[in-house]
């Protein structure tokens, strides 16, 4: 049995069977899109709805959507899916930009309203997001937000619904178990088959770097349900790991499909459609992801997503803002999304796979002419914590490897992933730190970025020459070689996430199902990090020294 969440969807989109209208053509892509509320919102309309998709199994543009030929069909063949929708479309022709800034919602809610305008969602439900303080309102984009992940619950922001693929097949669960409140058991994202988990497992370790020990199995027993874990003796502060088997698999990899499609229908739909009684409002789509959704558009170029079903070029340019090296577990069976792959809060997801290099990443976009122009942004987080080093190195990290003339990389150095604020705190609503949070931001950077982007697309205008540190410049170094300064108060770190290569058995590249859980690891890839400025030094200060009064006078 899937769980309660996977249970609702799978009910949910078997429904829509009957109430989507069929296509006339043999491609469906966007099939009807329902407004539920309209509202004057100073220079745009904005426009909340669902938008209702069907895909064919059989095209080549979705033959790489994992377990799309097992998902239930209509009458015309088609699988079926549907998305939430938040537009804002400017309601005079002569102020709209012609852009579409196409926000892919990080578990379902936004980023960049955030990073570039200042805003604080308090609640998630769409007629009450926030624009904080109108900078894409004012430049004059039509700015769009659209669900693509299946296990986003409608208080977290824009949902999904995903059919589900009858399948079973091995999951592996992971929690960690931090200090505070004692507990004794977690949850599960897939319930277990109640007639396999006698062969099901648990082990358990204090440190990512150590082997697994496997519990005893009378120590521990799944809830009657299937959809958690508890163990006898409480948890103790470490990282537990499930293996059992699971049945019902969501198909996620349509939530690309969905983006590629929507994108598509707002650049080529017909004229006077829904959402196109302006057509020159939405000339060009410039995709916008930061973190979990600027991975997800990695993985979405990756794959082969920026071409339609129809072979057209979906993003005319993409702003991939801290992902690092990393894609997602957002397309294979029993998938993740919401997992971050080899940080402190995830562990070994098929997320942080080859290709990393421009060369690799964007073979199938080359290859079908549908290149899209890309700004990627690192804050110091990507190259500590996300790889971000590989995205441009050999996989020996003794070289660079150059970026493709259609991208460019900025490192915005000595901001965080996530900023602080002012006056100067040590402690989350839910986590307290040993040091201030660094409240440096990226908002006057990204915001000219953007611009910057949106005009070498527009009119071609060259954009910013890359900036970020080399091995050939020595500025790239490994983590061993790095000239800290030595600072009693704030020592240097003693730990860094490591990138290993990863096995998920011998299919899962063409059919995206992992038989290996945990993967089989082999040598772990050579991440590097910046150089310490030399100029950057804890000598002691000297001094001041006071001069007499009549040294010196206003």
């Amino acid at each position: 049995m899937p769980n309660k969440r996977t249970a609702f969807i799978t009910a949910f989109s078997l429904c829509l069977c009957g109430l989507v209208l069929p296509h006339k053509q043999g491609r469906a892509e966007v099939v009807k899109i329902d407004i539920t509320r309209k509202d004057d919102f100073g220079t745009h309309d904005r426009i909340i709805g669902r938008v209702q998709f069907a895909v064919d199994p059989k095209l080549p543009a979705n033959r790489i959507i994992a377990d799309l030929d097992l998902a239930p069909r209509n009458r015309q063949g088609k699988v079926e899916f549907t998305s939430d929708l938040l537009l804002f479309v400017p309601k005079d022709a002569r102020r709209a930009r012609g852009t579409v800034f196409l926000e892919v919602v990080n578990r379902g809610r936004d980023q960049s309203l955030a990073i570039m305008s200042g805003a604080e969602q308090r609640d998630l439900s769409p007629e009450s997001w926030v624009l904080g303080d109108g900078f894409l309102l004012e430049q004059g984009f039509t700015i769009a937000f659209l669900g693509w992940q299946f296990d986003v619950h409608p208080s977290q922001g824009l949902t999904f619904g995903a059919p589900i693929a009858p399948v079973r097949g091995v999951v592996r669960e992971s929690y960690i178990a931090a200090p505070g409140r004692r507990s004794t058991g977690f949850f599960l994202k897939y319930c277990a088959l109640d007639q396999s988990r006698h062969a099901a497992a648990l082990t358990f370790r204090t440190r990512m770097d150590e082997m697994p020990q496997p519990l005893p199995r009378e120590s521990w027993r799944f809830a009657s349900d299937g959809c958690s874990v508890e163990v006898d003796r409480g948890l103790d502060i470490g990282l537990y790991e499930a293996v059992y088997e699971a049945e019902g698999s969501p198909v996620a990899g349509l939530g690309l499909a969905a983006i590629r499609d929507f994108a598509s229908y707002l650049r080529y739909g017909p004229s006077g459609a829904t959402l196109r009684k302006n057509p020159a409002a939405q000339e060009r789509v410039i995709g916008y992801g930061y973190s979990q959704s600027a991975r997800f558009l990695r993985e979405f170029v990756r794959d082969g997503f920026n071409g339609d079903e129809r072979g057209r070029k979906v993003f005319d340019a993409l702003m991939i803002s801290s992902a690092g090296a990393g894609a997602g577990s957002f397309n294979h069976r029993f998938a993740m999304p919401g997992e971050a792959g080899n940080s402190v809060l995830s562990v070994l997801r098929p997320v942080d796979l080859p290709p990393f290099t421009d060369d690799g990443l964007l073979a199938r976009a080359q290859a079908a002419r549908v290149t899209p122009k890309i700004f990627y942004t690192f804050s110091s987080t990507e190259y500590w914590a996300r790889a971000g080093s590989l995205t441009y190195t050999t996989g020996d990290g003794k070289k660079d490897v150059p970026l493709a003339a259609t991208s460019r990389l900025y490192f915005l150095a000595g901001t965080p992933h996530a900023s602080g604020v002012l006056p100067l705190g040590n402690a989350t609503r839910t986590q307290p730190f040993r040091h201030f949070i660094n409240f440096a931001e990226q908002r006057w950077a990204a915001r000219a970025l953007l611009l910057d982007l949106d005009a070498w697309v527009r009119n071609g205008t060259g954009p910013p020459r890359s900036r970020y540190p080399l091995i050939a410049k020595q500025e790239l170094v490994p983590f061993t070689g790095v000239r800290f300064p030595v600072a009693p108060s704030f020592p240097f770190a003693t730990y860094m996430p490591q990138v290993w290569r990863m096995d998920f058995g011998p299919e899962y590249d063409k059919t995206r199902v992992i038989t290996n859980e945990p993967p089989h690891l082999g040598a772990p890839y050579p991440v590097l990090v910046p150089q310490v400025n030399a100029e950057c030094s804890c000598a002691p200060i000297e001094q001041p020294r006071v001069l007499e009064r009549p040294d010196w006078r206003f």
